[in-house]
């Protein structure tokens, strides 16, 4: 009994979260990432787009839907040296 429902929960927070997996023993987060077009050529316009995919995926190197060649844009972040309220020694800027 306890089995089924476990089970029961697990299938809708991968619904929830967008992982199809019902039977994954691992929870499976989603996030945004930003992905641009690499152009065949100079005058081929970059294009950005969204795409939500779970933080297992790699990374995609073909748009889903036409197959254009794609990379992922690194768009930011945070960047912990070590914890406290003063910079960890020797820690700098570019």
């Amino acid at each position: 009994m306890l089995s089924a429902l476990v089970e029961r929960l697990r299938a809708w927070v991968g619904a929830v979260l967008g992982c199809f997996s019902a039977d994954s023993s691992q929870l499976c987060i989603m996030a945004t990432y930003v992905y641009e077009s690499i152009p065949g050529s100079v005058d081929e316009p970059v294009e950005r787009f969204e795409i939500r995919q779970s933080m297992m995926d790699d990374a995609l190197d073909a748009h889903p839907d036409t197959g254009t060649p794609i990379r992922r844009v690194i768009t930011g972040g945070y960047l912990s040296t070590g914890g406290g309220t003063t910079p960890a020694s020797g820690a700098g800027g570019c």
